[in-house]
């Protein structure tokens, strides 16, 4: 595909549909700069508009965290929706009937994949029209509205001013309301795991809001049994979007907490602000104690004793590598197994630096299944120098797996 004359997603879409034998009708504008429409097309005679879409990232704490923002046209007039993207190697379609969106949302790739290349739709029949529609009341505004009329408090949505218009728009506001007369943003706190059995999933992300519209923040947090407890926060209160452990204490003061609502001025005053720090999540282990454990495990599965050397010694940049094993001085290393462009395979043997180890343990993976790796146990003095040797030469062979020099 010749892609340096298009610089519409339109452009792609008519392209990638005819080259897969589709019938493709451009619609006429009156615009004086386009002689067809930028937007909308016809393919195997269903009505399509095509949207530019990119990943993105919803957090810049959390880099890794993917989704593609989806656009929802205001009107009713598609029955097929598709969305392009420009930023891969190559345009990459995603293909979803009108009938499936109701709101402007964001959907992760792997939630994306379905809808990938979806062409086979467009030779399927036409979609109700009828079920075509905007959301309404959005799970976080039907939350609120339950739990604040159950704490007796009056509840007021805010409508959209295009709606107002008469436009084909969501005719009320998604994240703002008045609760008793006092205008709450919404935010929902979203949990760092969905998984009960781990202990992320009692901390989540709370958000600060910039705007000045707001005396109170709402910030709503779904349980496993599907209910929802709200988080209600005077203005202020959170000063940095942070993430917390849901039973914080100083947050716990806030949770369904709809009587400050109706607090007088004087007694929000004498509640101070939140004052927490971000949980403190354990790194990931280095592969330099992984590999420490695996000797370990070994060592203890074939009947010998493994001891730490903490506060004893300590190898190079902290990276803990001694151990004694049945009170022998032993010091753990990694050889890789090189292979040469005839396919020769041999392991790269390094002397330790320190003087401390009589024993040296290397841990090498024979192949590209790093579980099962072979261990080669020799006495310190049979390696003085630096040496390279065949995976099948004698002299290394009398050392695999010699844990018996350790007895």
């Amino acid at each position: 595909m010749n892609t340096r004359n298009m610089a519409n997603p339109i452009d792609f879409v008519v392209a990638e549909a005819l080259s897969r034998g589709f019938r493709v009708e451009r619609l006429p504008t009156e615009s004086r700069r386009h002689a067809f429409d930028k937007r909308l097309l016809l393919i195997q005679g269903k009505r399509c508009q095509v949207i530019p879409s990119r990943h993105g990232h919803p957090n810049a704490l959390y880099p890794y965290a993917e989704y593609f923002p989806l656009y929802l046209p205001r009107n009713n007039w598609p029955d097929f929706l598709i969305y392009v993207s420009l930023h891969e190697t190559l345009p990459i379609f995603r293909i979803i009937t009108r009938a499936e969106m109701s709101k402007d949302t964001g959907w992760s790739p792997e939630s994306l994949e379905p809808y990938r290349d979806a062409w086979e739709l467009l030779q399927q029949g036409v979609p109700n029209s009828a079920e075509k529609k905007l959301e309404i009341l959005s799970w976080q505004l039907q939350a609120v509205k339950t739990a604040a009329q159950n704490a007796d408090l009056e509840v007021e949505f805010i409508k959209t001013k295009k709606h107002k218009d008469g436009r084909n728009w969501p005719p009320i506001i998604k994240r703002r309301v008045l609760v008793a007369g006092k205008k709450c943003a919404i935010f929902s706190a979203t949990r760092i795991s969905q998984d009960p059995e781990k202990l992320r999933y009692n901390y989540a992300i709370f958000k600060i809001s910039h705007e000045k519209w707001h005396e109170f923040l709402l910030y709503l947090t779904r349980n496993a049994d599907d209910t929802c407890d709200v988080f209600v926060v005077p203005r202020k209160h959170i000063t940095a979007t942070t993430s917390a452990a849901l039973d914080h204490p100083e947050l716990v003061r806030y949770k369904n907490a709809w009587g400050l609502l109706t607090a007088s001025d004087e007694t929000l005053a004498v509640i101070p602000p939140v004052m927490w720090k971000e949980p403190t999540i354990p790194p990931p282990p280095t592969r330099h104690s992984l590999i420490l454990q695996e000797v370990v495990c070994k060592a203890e599965s074939l009947g010998l004793a493994a001891e730490s050397t903490q506060g004893e010694v300590t190898s190079h940049k902290g990276v803990q590598s001694f151990l004694y094993i049945s009170k022998k001085r032993c010091q753990v290393m990694e050889a890789n197994v090189a292979i040469s462009k005839s396919g020769f395979r041999c392991i790269s043997l390094n002397p330790p630096t320190s003087e401390w180890p009589d024993y040296l343990i290397f841990r090498s993976s024979q192949s590209d299944d790093s579980d099962k790796p072979t261990f080669y146990v020799l006495p310190r003095q049979m390696l003085l120098r630096r040496t390279s040797r065949s995976v099948v030469s004698k002299w290394l062979k009398d050392y695999e797996e010699a844990w018996h020099l350790l007895r």
